[in-house]
């Protein structure tokens, strides 16, 4: 979650860590998870507008109602 924060990590970190900790059923939804919750703290401290919009669409992904990038580089390139 927090790792894909403020840019992240690099791909590289991430395949590193899944040779060793392959990832299990149901990480991408966890992970998704984790991400929003650090989100919405930030949200909670600080009411960043853009935040905000990082929460709605992480949200509206969980549910289902709006495609979501499926890696962590996707994803902070989506920020």
């Amino acid at each position: 979650g927090s790792t894909q924060m403020f840019g992240g990590f690099s791909e590289h970190f991430y395949e590193s860590y899944h040779e060793l900790i392959p990832k299990q059923p149901g990480f991408e939804s966890r992970e998704r998870m984790y991400l929003l919750y650090h989100y919405l703290n930030q949200l909670n401290l600080f009411g960043d507008p853009n935040v905000r919009v990082k929460c709605v669409r992480l949200m509206k992904g969980i549910l289902g109602e709006e495609e979501e990038p499926s890696t962590p580089s996707a994803a902070a390139a989506a920020e």
